[in-house]
């Protein structure tokens, strides 16, 4: 070997160290980035009703939580014993204790990213799709919520990161496969939208002529038995909740939008706006990107990719076809890791300028998205404020009239049987027996959601009411999130005859 081949080959292998080098700290810098984000501001929001569900569920001794979970949830149990354990080990039901693992799993997902990608583009580009997923809006809003979805992003991640490792090896595959395995069968035992992604997992395993006939029937075998041991409890769970217990899961634009942006949907619902349009343009552009460019050779198994990314999407349109109405982005989350690879992927094979635009958009969206998010106005009803405003006030026998909805109500319950002693009555302000209420009680918290956050605007809802019954407004106090709550001390006009006392507007 000549002196100029040994100098080339020094400068080549600098080079490589240096590039290896920067991946690494621009890794670092991602994990550090993602963990700032997604712990940031993690127990600012007071819980969502799915999460006081979470809480509620996972509280009773492990023999009441099997029933409790079977009877009102819409996911296995796996999640909930985890909880119910965290709970107990911690002593605390704090949001920013209950929320803590799922800020954990979202930067070990965040790692997992990295990995999962570098089984299908260059390591470079990984370190991108990693970014991409640091910063996803719906990553960061279920790295910061008491729910299972998360958990099951990290586990799909590792499940496909691992098994496409172990085909792409020559020799020493049985351990990553079986990681894989393993994985997956933790995935659909942790939420049954994990099936999306590892049913194109699967059909791609058995395809494989580079595994032995041992290791595919062994991986496919282990998925199968996953979803068939899961199956009775879905189907009990299904025979009272045949649409999964959504709320406003139909097709409209709005759904439409958020779930084929679904890597950039936020906390509070993805309205039809230029930042929603803009992340579902991103996504639809990306996955017809890599199916139709030339430059096959930048992206390793791209049509497993784009399975493992669209299936889930695809799959919820033709279930709300079907009556179900699940077209929300809770059940297409599962896809998020691998669309924001997609993305990556997209640009790694697109001219320069589709990736200038393409980078650029996918950070913008991002960047608008996890601003709204980390907003009070991106938080969750201010049930918690409503409750710690009321339980100093608070006498034996008062009354509470609720705005009469779940997004309200359940949260607001939670508070009241943890916070509130002795414990509030309460019924929702449109319910019937309302007016029974004002005859027999005489202070009465009314809580509700006015049009707009003034004082003036809560009292206006109910003066009709404390007219015809005779009671006057002795305090008003108004909360607002993404919505608004109005706290209303009433009482009797004859118990007292000095001046309202001066209302206040609380952000």
């Amino acid at each position: 070997m000549t002196a100029a081949t040994l100098s080339a080959s020094r400068i080549v292998g600098g080079f490589r160290y240096l590039a290896e080098r920067s991946e690494r700290l621009a890794l670092t810098a991602i994990l550090v980035a993602a963990a700032a984000n997604f712990f940031w501001q993690l127990g600012s929001s007071s819980y969502f009703t799915d999460e006081a569900f979470s809480v509620m569920h996972s509280l009773p001794s492990f023999g009441t939580l099997f029933s409790r979970v079977a009877d009102t949830e819409t996911t296995p149990w796996t999640y909930f014993l985890f909880l119910h354990e965290w709970l107990l080990r911690t002593g605390s039901q704090s949001e920013w204790v209950t929320r803590m693992p799922s800020a954990v799993a979202g930067v070990a997902l965040v790692g997992a990213v990295y990995w999962m990608a570098g089984a299908f583009v260059e390591r470079r580009v990984a370190v991108w799709a990693a970014a991409l997923c640091a910063i996803s809006p719906l990553v960061q809003s279920y790295a910061q919520e008491t729910r299972v979805y998360v958990f099951v992003m990290l586990a799909l991640t590792v499940a496909v990161g691992a098994t496409v490792r172990a085909c792409h090896r020559g020799n020493g595959r049985v351990p990553l496969l079986t990681l894989g395995a393993l994985s997956a069968f933790l995935a659909i035992w942790l939420h049954y939208s994990a099936v999306s992604v590892v049913l194109p997992l699967g059909v791609w395993v058995a395809t494989r002529s580079e595994l032995s006939w041992r290791e595919r029937v062994g991986f496919v075998v282990a998925c199968v038995v996953a979803q068939a041991t899961v199956t009775p409890l879905l189907l009990e769970q299904y025979h009272r909740f045949p649409n999964g217990g959504v709320i406003a899961g139909a097709i409209n634009w709005n759904n439409v939008v958020s779930v084929a942006g679904t890597p950039f949907g936020t906390r509070v619902g993805t309205p039809v706006n230029i930042r929603s349009i803009g992340g579902a343009a991103i996504v639809i552009c990306s996955v017809l990107a890599l199916v139709l460019s030339p430059r096959r050779k930048q992206v390793a198994e791209r049509g497993l990719l784009v399975a493992l990314g669209g299936v889930g999407v695809i799959g919820v349109f033709v279930l709300d076809l079907a009556g179900k109405d699940i077209l929300i982005t809770r059940y297409t989350a599962v896809s998020a890791p691998f669309l924001v690879t997609a993305i990556a992927a997209a640009c790694a094979s697109l001219p320069r300028f589709g990736v200038v635009v393409l980078a650029a958009g996918a950070v913008a969206v991002s960047a608008v998205g996890l601003i709204d998010n980390h907003s009070p106005s991106g938080f969750y009803a201010p049930a918690r404020q409503v409750i710690d405003y009321i339980a100093p006030r608070e006498r034996q026998g008062d009354f509470m009239l609720s705005p009469g909805f779940p997004l309200t109500d359940t949260p607001i319950f939670y508070y009241d049987t943890r916070r509130l002693r002795p414990k509030l009555r309460f019924i929702g302000i449109e319910d019937p027996g309302v007016r029974a209420v004002f005859r027999r009680q005489e202070r009465i918290w009314i809580v509700d959601n006015p049009a707009q956050a003034t004082p003036t605007a809560a009292l206006s809802i109910v003066e009709p009411l404390l007219h015809e019954a005779r009671y006057r407004a002795a305090s008003v106090h108004v909360y607002t999130t993404s919505l608004t709550l109005a706290v209303l001390l009433v009482v009797p006009e004859a118990e007292a005859h000095h001046p309202t006392p001066r209302s206040k507007n609380a952000g």
